[in-house]
């Protein structure tokens, strides 16, 4: 066996982590961002499609702390990937001065928000952030909805991944105005050392698999390059020499999603995701991305209507 590809998400690499490092075969990681799983001394492993997701939330705290919001509330999955986002939060968010009203972690099989959301309406945060997977983004944002409560500012991980499935299990009156993540997807790339530019790369996947028209469809075909760029690169077909072929390209190799960089551990810190935005767009919603790194930007709205 020369390639190994992990399945999507933390929960599923993990136990590809185990036995890439067992049997000393690199792991192509492409979506599992759980900083765990990088480690000195383990070289085989590498992200390829995501930022270590300990570093996500950089720009959703930047742009916290630059709006003066004086009080957040976040509510995360008790898995590494929501807990990785809520550690660096609470630490970029703390040492600004903002207080944390409610710092809450939830099992990762959460679909009844209700109590919670019941508990952070009497506390009146000026910003509620919720990090999990589109079924806990999903329930939460719906029972928010139904709740009746209204925060200034609402952030869920999953829409600017997969804003497809939102749009069609949530109306445009609960979507609007939430904040998320704004990935590669929705960037402009005009300009790359690998593969196809933005333009091109949206309307070939649009026309030929338009079910897969969101960021999981892009990091797919993104895993393929960075497996191309290591077997292009690789003296032999070892799994050190595939893995030092993919250090030799880091910080050079640029692509439809972003620039690819990892570090000694292999995890990836190029591929920042900007903030977004939801803004109502008739009977659904459109996304714009409000942070850099960005090729253009939309004014966001804080506080929301």
């Amino acid at each position: 066996m020369n390639i190994l590809v992990s399945d999507v998400g933390s929960v599923l690499t993990a136990p590809a982590v185990s036995i890439a490092q067992a049997h000393h075969v690199l792991l192509f990681d492409a979506t599992g961002t759980g900083t765990t799983f990088f480690t000195p001394g383990n070289p085989y492993i590498v992200l390829c499609d995501m930022p270590v997701s300990s570093v996500w939330p950089d720009p959703l705290a930047s742009f916290i702390i630059q709006r003066h919001v004086r009080s957040v509330a976040i509510v995360y999955d008790e898995n590494d990937f929501g807990v990785s986002q809520a550690e660096t939060l609470k630490a970029q968010l703390t040492a600004a001065g903002v207080h944390l009203v409610t710092d809450e972690a939830v099992p990762t099989s959460t679909t009844s928000y209700s109590t919670i959301i019941s508990a952070l309406a009497s506390q009146h945060p000026e910003a509620v952030l919720e990090l999990g997977y589109p079924q806990n983004d999903g329930s939460f944002l719906a029972q928010l909805a139904s709740s009746g409560a209204h925060f200034p500012m609402v952030f869920t991980v999953n829409p600017g991944l997969v804003l497809p499935l939102f749009t069609s299990q949530l109306p445009a009156s609960t979507l609007s105005w939430i904040y998320t993540y704004g990935t590669n997807f929705f960037n402009t790339y005009s300009s790359v050392t690998e593969g196809l530019t933005t333009q091109a790369f949206v309307a070939k996947l649009r026309a030929t698999y338009p079910s897969a028209v969101n960021s999981f469809g892009l990091f797919g075909y993104y895993t393929g390059l960075v497996i191309e760029a290591a077997l292009r690169n690789a003296t032999s077909l070892s799994q050190l020499a595939l893995r030092n072929a993919l250090t030799k390209v880091s910080g050079s190799l640029r692509t439809v999603n972003g620039t690819f960089a990892i570090n000694a551990e292999g995890a990836q810190v190029g591929e920042r995701f900007p903030l977004a935005q939801l803004f109502p767009a008739g009977q659904s919603v459109r996304l714009e991305l409000v942070t850099p790194p960005a090729s253009s930007l939309a004014a966001a709205v804080y506080p929301a209507p």
